[in-house]
């Protein structure tokens, strides 16, 4: 009994697929837009500047040498549990 009812759900459900007929035809996507031109990061950057580590390899490389490198390493450790 089971069998046929699934059967006929099946029948019925394959007899609506087909009676839906073709779909409508779809319009064509939209051209796309032209880009616009975006700023350039040196137009884009108002505002304060951020100092990056590349600002201070000049003043490090003159104030950190081979011989007191472990003096300013152990004032950077105390700086930072300073905080």
């Amino acid at each position: 009994m089971k069998r046929a009812i699934v059967t006929l759900f099946v029948g019925l459900a394959l007899a609506a697929c087909e009676s839906q007929g073709t779909a409508p035809k779809e319009a064509p996507p939209p051209e796309p837009k032209p880009m616009e031109k975006k700023a350039e990061p040196a137009e884009a950057a108002e505002g304060p500047q951020v100092p990056v580590s590349a600002d201070f390899e000049e003043q490090a490389e003159a104030q950190i040498t081979a011989d007191n490198y472990n003096a300013e390493l152990d004032k950077l450790a105390a700086e930072i549990e300073g905080e």
